[in-house]
């Protein structure tokens, strides 16, 4: 016979007990990551969810960096190593290894530290031991995203974090077949800091191309810093 009971939204949980603590819980921690949130927003990232959701509700996503986040400052590691960590388990998941993280060493510590639950003091000597491996995480896999929250949170700034944009850029191959930008009629190719694309009618766009650019036609998308000031 089961030992889970009690059903709950087509969840089964060991008892009704045990479904109104989890609730607890999930209540109480909501609250301490939106009274953290509320203390600095501007240090933290939004959600990835369509829409973001606040600190104070559970996304569900496994790459979220806000609630991964808030996450581990809950399991009582500071906002820079949070912040960090974050990087490197989302890094562990998608990309996990290459030449360079291997020569810099650390990952498979890493792995082994983060098989089970958190250990907040082995894992936050593992961050100071293996700097260089987390500086390279952060710079070449989240420039574009947790890099200036990282910094601001070393340097204990109070300087905004710029909101990221994409620009996309149509490339079409040349004749040595790379790609370049593709320059239409009369729209030259300027990208102000404010512009999230540089044409919003791509079927516009490729009427001007030749057949032979048609079939080799790409949109290029780049992510930038729109600073707000």
């Amino acid at each position: 016979m089961s030992e889970f009971t009690y059903i709950k939204d087509g969840v089964h949980y060991r008892s009704e007990q045990e479904y109104l603590q989890l609730q607890e819980t999930a209540r109480a921690n909501g609250a301490a990551n939106k009274a953290r949130w509320d203390a600095a927003p501007g240090t933290y990232p939004k959600c990835n969810a369509e829409p973001p959701l606040g600190p104070e509700e559970q996304c569900g996503g496994e790459d979220c960096p806000l609630h991964n986040i808030l996450w581990l400052e809950l399991e009582g590691f500071t906002h820079e190593q949070a912040i960090a960590l974050s990087a490197v388990y989302d890094f562990c998941m998608f990309q996990g290894y290459g030449p360079v993280a291997d020569a810099l060493g650390g990952m498979d510590e890493f792995n082994n530290l983060t098989e089970m639950d958190p250990a907040p003091a082995a894992l936050a000597q593992w961050y100071t031991d293996h700097y260089n491996l987390v500086y390279y995480i952060m710079e070449v896999h989240h420039k574009s995203c947790l890099w200036d929250y990282w910094w601001q949170a070393q340097t204990n700034s109070t300087r905004p974090v710029p909101e990221r944009g994409t620009v996309t850029i149509h490339l079409v191959k040349d004749a040595e077949g790379n790609y370049q930008p593709y320059f239409p009629p009369d729209l030259p190719l300027v990208v102000p800091e404010e512009i999230l694309a540089w044409s919003a009618n791509w079927d516009a766009v490729r009427a001007t191309m030749s057949p032979e650019q048609q079939a080799s036609h790409v949109l290029g998308r780049f992510e930038y810093a729109k600073y707000p000031y």
